[in-house]
């Protein structure tokens, strides 16, 4: 049970810092194409 609540864990961790990166990029792509037009 324990092994199963840690592996919960990370993997939340690892979503949430995956979501950051990718709001990131999105931003910065909607930067890009601000400064496109």
């Amino acid at each position: 049970m324990t092994s199963f609540l840690t592996f919960c864990y990370f993997f939340f961790n690892y979503i949430e810092e995956k979501a950051a990166e990718y709001k990131l990029q999105q931003e910065a792509e909607a930067k890009k194409l601000d400064k496109a037009e």
